[in-house]
């Protein structure tokens, strides 16, 4: 056979089934045959193409002739190149308002392909969103498993709401108590508790969140998941999905039980791995496993096995300049300072309601002094609830620290360089730095611009400190942070614009940046709401710019307490101009308040939902104007509005009379 089109190399022999073996040129599939006397006179006559093809003959321990057949591994090659894509144009499943990015496209469609995958994404390029978007593209899962580390439960929780398209319920296990679902969702810690429920199905798919936690093999926690060898089995699941950001080829020893989950068997056994890729060697005190060989190929075999990582610099143009997070914490011990604030809050939102009735009341009846008397008392209200609050903030924010720190352990262990974190009491920053000693700087309260230059330039140019804590009054103005990417906020500040000018220490306007910025609440909490209500109105500025970021924040988005206040602003009073276009007659303004005694008579006080009387707010009022003997111009104004709005409970000879005067008056009344 003179050309290479005429092989059929799969019909030369009898090949056995192929065998995925690493070669220096990347994974390969190697088939096996013996010989026989067709295919020697081939190979005689063709020995250079068939060797070209991927054919070499070599001999056996026994001595016997063996033809071996390398194929290209296509399905290693094609991981390989898309463990590296930036942008994918799959269509995928995706609730109604959300989107996934180019690259988060990518790695869906990467894990798609694979039934164990590692994303090892760099932090903040949406790790979570990908692993919920994989359940999304499969078939509905009848349970899903995710492990994760206590304080990211209830993000996990959010997340899966806001992004499943599937109809899944969600269990949240908090203590010896198993809640079975489709969704189970535990914390590290207490999976000593459920190790029979975790082991006694195939679960469809297992999500592990910051797997890193699972780097030694002799914790407990590694081995309920895992397996020890012994008396426990690794957990079984169809598919497997494994979430860490940690650059885990500078230790290629802690990775070991991650790969070996991922794909059994692929790397021989532990002392293999380790004398390959950790340098291993012999002490006089034992085997050390701590060193690094052979990196390029052991990424080589990882991106072809089931590993996607891409960095913020591989997809920085699809990623907006600042990206803001609010990360609850479970409360756990925590829960009475929760609620502590909460009442605070609520008590104050209640007698605020009450003033503002009363206060519009005195308004409409032309009551100045009460009226004034009545802002005077809100105003005071406001200020005992601004004192009250900060106390409890300030308890909460300390009782949050050990949550904060290991936060930020694990930023540092997902690979991140550097951090800035902002808090805004100074014993809550001490207990941060005294935790972070060795690497971190501080800057808080008056100090000397020698001081202030001291920090930022260590934190600028020394690789050894990693963390910056500053108290964002202080250190939110003046200087610049930009040798970091991260900003946490251990506490809020009341100006939402101290914020703002805050997270510009580290991005800054004129610089080609990412920021990833992130806010540390309680769950349920009062912080939390007012986290949220601050990143929303953020983003909704960064996009009116089209992208870019306003250097200080306007006005227009409120403090803590305005976001309370706005909601209930006394409107306006009725201007002289309103009024003086009205011409309502005493026999219109006696029908007025006819209806309205009317309405009255049937109001319980807004205590239920039954379209009978006025709501709650109007109640009030709406009473007070009822009593009146005589209304004026402008209580008129009030009434006929009234009536408008309640015409459905006015007899049909009022309430005929009302839409008559509503096109004649109504418009008049318009400035």
């Amino acid at each position: 056979m003179d050309s290479k089109k005429t092989i059929k190399i799969e019909d030369l022999l009898p090949w056995s089934e192929p065998k995925r073996v690493y070669t220096k040129n990347g994974y390969r599939l190697l088939c096996k045959s013996t010989p026989d006397k067709k295919f020697w006179d081939i190979w005689r006559a063709n020995k250079q193409l068939l060797k070209d093809s991927g054919i070499s003959v070599t001999k056996t321990e026994e001595g016997q002739w063996e033809v071996l057949w390398w194929k290209i591994d296509k399905e290693a090659e094609k991981s390989k190149i898309q463990s590296k894509l930036a942008s994918s144009d799959i269509d995928l499943p995706v609730p109604e308002g959300q989107e996934y990015l180019p690259f988060q496209k990518a790695g869906i469609e990467y894990a798609l392909s694979k039934k164990s995958v590692l994303f090892s994404d760099e932090m903040g390029l949406g790790k979570t969103i990908q692993a919920i978007g994989t359940i999304n593209a499969s078939k509905k899962p009848k349970k899903v498993l995710v492990i994760v580390p206590n304080r990211v439960k209830i993000n996990w929780q959010k997340e899966m709401k806001k992004w499943f398209t599937h109809d899944l319920n969600v269990s949240i296990i908090n203590s010896d108590k198993w809640i079975d679902n489709d969704v189970v969702v535990i914390n590290y810690d207490i999976l000593k508790n459920h190790v029979e429920k975790l082991h006694e199905r195939e679960w469809d798919f297992i999500i592990i969140d910051e797997a890193h936690y699972l780097k030694n093999p002799k914790a407990q926690r590694t081995q309920y998941v895992f397996g020890d060898r012994k008396d426990i089995q690794p957990i079984k699941a169809k598919h497997k999905i494994l979430l860490t950001g940690t650059p885990i080829l500078n230790r290629p020893i802690e990775a070991f039980p991650l790969f070996n989950y991922l794909n059994p068997g692929q790397f021989r056994s532990f002392f293999k791995y380790a004398e390959k890729y950790c340098n291993a060697y012999k002490t006089q005190w034992g085997w050390d496993f701590n060193g690094a060989s052979n990196l390029e190929e052991l990424q080589d075999k990882i991106r072809s096995l089931f590993m996607i990582r891409r960095l913020k610099k591989d997809v920085l143009t699809e990623l907006p300049p600042k990206r803001r997070q609010v990360i609850e914490i479970p409360a756990n011990g925590n829960l009475s300072l929760v609620e502590k604030g909460n009442k605070i809050v609520k008590d104050f939102e209640e007698k605020q309601e009450q003033l503002k009735i009363q206060a519009e009341t005195a308004k409409i009846l032309d009551n100045k002094d009460e009226y004034n008397t009545i802002i005077k008392r809100l105003k005071t209200l406001q200020d005992v609830m601004f004192s009250e609050t900060s106390k409890v903030r300030h308890e909460t924010a300390l009782a949050k620290v050990p949550d904060v720190c290991a936060h930020l352990e694990n930023m540092f262990e997902e690979g991140i360089d550097k951090v800035v974190v902002f808090a805004h009491h100074r014993d809550v920053i001490e207990k941060i730095h005294e935790h972070f000693k060795d690497c971190s700087v501080v800057l808080y309260g008056k100090v000397s611009n020698t001081v202030a230059e001291k920090a930022k330039d260590d934190f600028q140019t020394n690789d050894k400190i990693k963390l910056f804590i500053g108290n964002i009054q202080a250190a939110g103005v003046g200087i610049t942070l930009t040798a970091a990417n991260y900003v946490v906020f251990a506490e809020l500040d009341w100006v939402p614009g101290n914020m703002t000018q805050a997270e510009d220490r580290v991005h800054r306007y004129t610089q080609k940046k990412k920021v990833l910025i992130q806010h540390l609440v309680l769950e349920n909490s009062h912080d939390a709401r007012m986290a949220q209500s601050l990143v929303d109105k953020q983003n909704i500025i960064d996009s009116a710019l089209d992208g870019e970021i306003k250097t200080e924040l306007s006005e227009d988005v409120p403090t803590s307490i305005d976001i309370i206040i706005q909601e209930s602003v006394i409107r306006p009073p009725i201007s002289k101009k309103q009024v003086n276009q009205l011409v309502y007659t005493d026999e219109i303004k006696q029908m007025f308040l006819t209806g309205l005694r009317i309405i009255s008579s049937f109001c319980d006080g807004a205590r239920e939902l039954d379209s009978m009387g006025f709501n709650k707010l109007d109640t009030c009022i709406g009473k007070s104007l009822a009593l009146c003997s005589y209304l004026t111009d402008k209580q008129a104004l009030i009434t006929h509005r009234f009536l408008i709005k309640y015409h459905r409970q006015l007899p049909d000879e009022i309430n005929l009379k009302v839409k008559e005067l509503k096109t004649d008056h109504l418009k008049k009344s318009k400035s």
